[in-house]
């Protein structure tokens, strides 16, 4: 099946923020990373029920190699604060943080539309 528009919408805003922005890109990492973390397990099961996805599909929203959530999600935001940005780059990071998620958003509203799910 051919990628969805928000999909590639949201490919070329990672591209782009790779090609020439840490904070930027970092940014998505983040919003990626933390957010399936933390609600991986909720969405995971939400896509499950009104999309039929399998478990192999859904593996995306497992994290097994990390036996203790709070603990890493605590030491990756440690790390982020290390990371050392000017201010600049921490509002640079934030704008980036909102625009990856409204972009995910996008996604899963048209996932919604495509079977008919309100989002």
């Amino acid at each position: 099946e051919a990628p969805m528009a928000s999909t590639l919408a949201y490919v070329a805003r990672l591209e782009e923020a790779a090609a020439g922005d840490a904070p930027r890109y970092l940014a998505h990492h983040y919003t990626r990373y933390l957010g399936d973390l933390s609600g991986g397990q909720a969405i995971g099961a939400r896509m499950k029920s009104l999309y039929g996805a399998s478990d192999e599909q859904l593996s995306f929203y497992r994290f097994e190699q990390i036996p203790a959530g709070p603990r890493y999600k605590n030491e990756y935001r440690a790390a982020m604060d290390a990371v050392g940005f000017t201010p600049e780059q921490e509002d640079a990071f934030v704008d980036e943080a909102l625009v990856a998620f409204r972009l995910n958003g996008a996604v899963f509203d048209e996932l919604g539309s495509r079977v008919g799910v309100a989002a």
